[in-house]
């Protein structure tokens, strides 16, 4: 292909960084100028000219409307290909017309006055670092509105917002919606590219559309093939796409699938984000063979992991990592999809989220993954055992002492006896079923980044225990506190043989005591666990999952029984006091241990229930859209800001 250097260098103006390639000859489109008329359209303005085709803004006579007017030759899928896509953020194509006689098609389209990401690249080259925002992407909107006669809107939420944006958050805007858009038409079976900034317009109000399908590849249609017209532009093409282009590979263009287009997206997202691309340019110098394999070799060495200067600082935490992932010579390493790609930059945008997917080094959050074990079984532990020797107490002064007094004397040494056997039971089976409820967490976050393959069904039950290890643990309290206020006085029943008149009293007393500090005691190992894994425990096993709407699900289920276990710990040390002020207990100090310790328990479990809150939000904004991707991705954080 040496021989046709020259060629593709004079169609484009333009060295290899930007060259359009055709691996196929081409009719040459008629030429065609604005003011003139061709079937029913009036060419008012040429919009841009290219390898393919020339496109015009006209006059659609017969609908007295704007369209933009794409004129090629007769040949290629597009029109059959953009006919299967609907989606906000794709031009929408209206219906195309043929002119056997000139071996033309006319394909017109919806018409999309803001300009295209090219422009936005080439302002923000001219732009200082610190001078990059949201209004730079209106700007170049507006001058495009303006050499074509238009106004922007006057009213505009979106504009407003846009304008107030940092320029990664921009960017991650952006390339949430294009991921998007290339989902959408992957699920149709539809492969873009030629994923660039020229091939990506913009409304009057800075919206992405994706548009020139012209050499894209759908499998549906009848006598199309990838090897049909196949070609892109070489600077945003991955490794497996140069190698299909290359006769020096074996690689076939069937080969490609939607990692391709994600790849291509990431070079562009990089691009926006530094002004430059992340692989340097080559020229055409040695000739096309060699320049192609120079960039094949180039992928293959793939980007140092150390960021050029022109990084921003104020990027968000883990967009490196992603464009990075996604920029790697082997597709497996990349998402593995264009929705998982939308989700994660999604994730970008939502720095509560991002706070609890990426925490510091240095943070608790990061030390508590790893230890998760010894957190639910000290959180377990700790409220317990303080619950139980206050029961020791109250039950040795108000039962114990009466059973004495009633003529009873060994009934002491009998419950000291029981009270060994009983807590040394309870205590040592609630560590082993503890540690055996947390030991998965903590295989799963120590084995993370092996388990990066898909939403499974092993996947699921690990973030599912995260969300409800606390109450599980919760439980596993309450009934241990159950079963220890049968045993309690069934054994001493047995030990003493009997317990006067009113046995039935102490049996009462008994069980009401202790499934009352059981009740009191699974409160705080509800909300200390919670709290530690639904904001470290959780979002690591879960970061590199598509959350789905069944985690949606999962997460408010827990934030309702966050609010009935905060009201159990209001209720039932309110309702434990009130049992011993009917009884009339003269302990006054177990009177004021309960009262104290309930306000004092109620108020750690408030706090620590706005905290758990607060991280269901942000995890909830970031699950349950994963339909949404495939219609113009409209999750919370979209209808939070420009609603």
């Amino acid at each position: 292909f040496a021989n046709q250097a020259t060629e593709v260098g004079r169609l484009l103006g333009a060295g290899l960084h930007q060259t359009t390639t055709v691996l196929v000859q081409r009719r040459q489109v008629d030429s065609l100028e604005a003011g003139t008329q061709v079937d029913d359209f009036d060419l008012l303005v040429l919009l841009g000219k290219g390898a393919f085709a020339s496109v015009f803004l006209a006059r659609q006579r017969s609908m007295q409307r704007l369209v933009a007017l794409k004129v090629s030759s007769n040949r290629g899928d597009e029109p059959q290909t953009l006919a299967q896509l609907d989606h906000p953020h794709i031009v929408r194509v209206h219906d195309q017309r043929l002119l056997p006689e000139r071996g033309l098609r006319l394909l017109y389209m919806q018409y999309v006055p803001g300009g295209t990401l090219q422009q936005v690249v080439e302002r923000l080259r001219s732009t200082a670092p610190h001078q990059r925002n949201g209004k730079l992407l209106l700007q170049v909107v507006d001058e495009a509105l303006a050499r074509h006669g238009e106004e922007p809107p006057a009213e505009s939420s979106l504009r407003d917002r846009l304008s107030r944006m940092r320029w990664p958050d921009v960017v991650c805007w952006l390339g949430v919606r294009l991921a998007a858009a290339l989902d959408h038409a992957h699920r149709k079976s539809v492969l873009h590219r030629d994923v660039k900034p020229a091939n990506v317009l913009l409304t009057m109000e800075g919206q992405p559309k994706l548009a020139d399908f012209n050499i894209s590849f759908s499998s549906k249609l009848e006598g199309s093939s990838p090897a049909a017209y196949f070609g892109g532009s070489l600077a945003y093409m991955p490794l497996e796409q140069l190698e299909a282009c290359s006769p020096h590979h074996d690689r076939s263009p069937e080969s490609l699938d939607g990692r391709a287009d994600v790849f291509a997206l990431a070079v562009m997202l990089w691009e926006l984000l530094t002004g430059s691309r992340p692989f340097p340019d080559v020229s055409l110098a040695g000739g096309w063979n060699a320049a192609v394999e120079e960039m094949i070799e180039q992928r293959r060495a793939g980007i140092s992991a150390t960021l050029p200067a022109t990084w921003p600082a104020d990027a968000p935490a883990g967009l490196d990592r992603l464009l990075l992932e996604c920029l790697s010579p082997d597709p497996d390493d990349r998402p593995g999809s264009a929705a998982e790609l939308a989700r994660r930059l999604e994730l970008c945008l939502q720095p509560e989220a991002q706070r609890l997917i990426h925490p510091a080094p240095n943070s608790w959050r990061t030390a508590a993954r790893q230890i998760p074990v010894l957190i639910v079984l000290a959180a377990a532990i700790v409220p317990n055992a303080l619950l139980a020797v206050f029961n020791h107490y109250y039950n040795e002064r108000e039962i114990v002492r009466e059973l004495i007094a009633s003529g009873i004397p060994t009934a002491q040494a009998v419950f000291q006896a029981l009270v060994l056997a009983i807590n040394g039971i309870a205590f040592a089976t609630g560590i082993g079923i503890v540690a055996w409820l947390a030991w998965p967490i903590a295989q799963a976050i120590r084995t993370q980044p092996a388990l990066d393959s898909g939403d499974s069904r092993s996947t699921r039950w690990v973030r599912q225990r995260c969300l409800r290890i606390g109450h599980l643990v919760g439980l596993l309290g309450v009934c241990e506190w159950l079963l220890a206020g049968i045993a309690y006085p069934a054994a001493m029943h047995l030990a003493i043989g009997a317990m006067g008149e009113r046995g039935w009293e102490v049996y009462l007393h008994f069980l009401a005591s202790l499934v009352l500090c059981g009740l009191i005691a699974a409160a705080l190992p509800f909300f200390l666990i919670t709290r530690v894994s639904v904001s470290a425990w959780y979002p690591a096993v879960a970061r590199c999952f598509e959350l789905g709407e069944r985690d949606r699900q999962e997460l408010e289920h827990l934030r309702r029984l966050t609010w009935l276990y905060l009201l159990a710990a209001a209720g039932v040390p309110m309702f434990a006091l009130t049992l011993l002020v009917l009884i009339g207990t003269g302990n006054r100090l177990a009177l004021l241990l309960l009262s104290l310790g309930g306000l004092a328990g109620f108020a750690l479990a408030f706090w620590l229930a706005r905290l758990i809150q607060g991280d269901l939000d942000a995890l909830a904004s970031i699950a349950g859209n994963g339909n949404n991707a495939r219609d113009g991705f409209a999750t919370s954080w979209d209808s939070r800001s420009f609603a």
